[in-house]
């Protein structure tokens, strides 16, 4: 069966690099990398001997030297707790076998700690049989399970002390520089990120394809493909524009030639309506001419016609999407990759209670108990079941303002008021309604974070 070749954008070389970059292993990736020789190809990083020792990581934490003894005994109990929590993590990063180096800058009112990590290739080893990967491991993940307090009370991670405010960022090191040499783009010998930001990170690179198999070689599958998703979905954005730029100006058309329009805007003070309510005067319909244009420019037979074109647009961009992720995924190797490969989350095995005996391979496992975890689902469930309900507390609460509000503005001596009741009152509500969903979603995103630590799932997709 003959297979159909590759898209252009996707595959195409921008540029001989230096020997051994198209083979390096980058940050979060699942790519192979092993040499033809036998060799691993990471071993030219931190763990060879040859070669010197750079960081794999950086964790950043500032200090405010202005403070001084100018502190209550809250907040110096606090920076008490944040400094023993810092030395408790080094001291165990050490211990773990990672090379911790601290640098400082400092000036008259603060002082910025630079730690740089980096870890040997054997103590990557290590890790990874430790926890039966087949992967390579990243060096973050030793960071997401290492302790810093009891063990109990959930205090490991880098990711909590972050949150916690005792590191003030952590993050990887870019590899080389991104700046183009003398010589030029052409010059022999670029680096990844160099031809990434010669061909691909520039405005006026904007008309061309993505490069996203050297996007993937530099940051990994998740980014690439995250790039692939934003490309795709902007080149699937044009002909939705198009169609509903067409719709547009066919309203705009229809709002200067509709008959019906045009009559009511030039009524002028032919017709008196009705009072719209027991104290308020005699309007003239032209006053709704504007309301009538607005509704005419969108309320036409064209807006149905898009309709119908968008329905049948989304359904085809993602079934294209599944076709268009399932082919990069299995040029790049990860096609499988949550059901075979998935990496278990490092703070699962560093806050599983006990270990077992997994039946297929053999060996002991991190293992959290089912009975204990269904405990902690059903707790879960009733807390979710309980924001539902506010939910819906919520939205009965707007419809009642929202009838509570017009029947107050109508009984108003102000006619004008009176007049735009029904509008008043929806306009106040969708505010009111707005302040609820930006208040809920904070409380939602941090209700979500904590019931996921609750839940001590395996892995990362579950």
């Amino acid at each position: 069966m003959l297979r159909r070749r590759a898209p252009e954008e996707d595959s195409a070389v921008l540029i001989d690099m230096a020997p051994g970059m198209e083979k390096g292993d980058s940050y979060g990736s699942t790519a192979n990398t092993s040499q033809p020789d036998g060799h691993q190809a990471a071993t030219c990083r931190v763990g060879n001997p040859a070669k010197p020792q750079i960081a794999d990581f950086v964790l950043v934490w500032e200090e405010d030297l202005r403070l001084g003894q100018q502190q209550d005994s809250a907040t110096q109990d606090k920076r008490d707790t944040h400094r023993a929590w810092r030395e408790t993590f080094l001291d165990n990063l050490r211990v773990a076998g990672l090379h911790v180096d601290q640098h400082h800058v400092q000036d008259e009112d603060s002082a910025v700690h630079y730690i740089l990590l980096s870890a040997p290739w054997a103590v990557l080893c290590y890790y990874a049989e430790d926890l039966r990967l087949k992967l390579p491991l990243q060096l973050f993940e030793i960071l997401a399970k290492t302790l810093y307090g009891h063990e109990k009370k959930g205090l490991f991670g880098i990711d909590q002390l972050l949150s916690q405010g005792v590191f003030k960022a952590a993050f990887p090191l870019h590899k080389g520089p991104f700046t183009t040499p003398p010589e030029g783009p052409w010059a022999p010998g670029l680096n990844q990120r160099q031809v990434l930001f010669q061909y691909w990170a520039r405005w006026r690179k904007w008309h061309r394809y993505q490069p996203l198999d050297h996007v993937r070689r530099y940051f990994g599958e998740k980014v690439a493909l995250y790039f692939a998703w934003l490309g795709f979905y902007t080149g699937w954005l044009l002909p939705a524009a198009v169609v509903g730029t067409l719709v547009f100006l066919v309203g705009c058309f229809m709002v200067f030639s509709d008959t019906p329009t045009q009559e009511l805007c030039s009524s002028a003070d032919s017709f008196q309506m009705c009072p719209l309510c027991l104290n308020c005067p005699f309007w003239l319909l032209s006053s709704a001419c504007a309301l009538v244009q607005a509704g005419r420019l969108f309320d036409h037979g064209g807006t149905v016609f898009f309709s119908v074109f968008m329905a049948l647009w989304a359904v085809l961009l993602l079934e294209y999407w599944k076709r268009k992720s399932a082919t990069l995924a299995y040029r790049w190797g990860c096609f499988d990759y949550e059901d075979i490969e998935e990496r278990p989350r490092p703070q699962f095995a560093a806050s599983a209670p006990t270990t077992a005996l997994n039946p297929i391979t053999g060996e002991e496992e991190p293992y959290f108990p089912k009975r204990s975890r269904m405990r902690r689902v059903l707790a879960g469930s009733v807390l979710v079941l309980m924001m539902v309900a506010v939910v819906v507390m919520c939205l009965v609460s707007i419809i009642l303002y929202r009838a509570i509000m017009a029947i107050l503005v109508s009984r108003s001596n102000n006619t004008l008021l009176a007049a735009w009741a029904s509008r008043i009152a929806s306009l106040t509500g969708s505010v009111v309604n707005l302040v609820f969903i930006l208040v809920l979603s904070k409380i939602y995103v941090a209700l979500a974070h904590i019931l996921t630590r609750w839940d001590h799932r395996v892995l990362q997709s579950e």
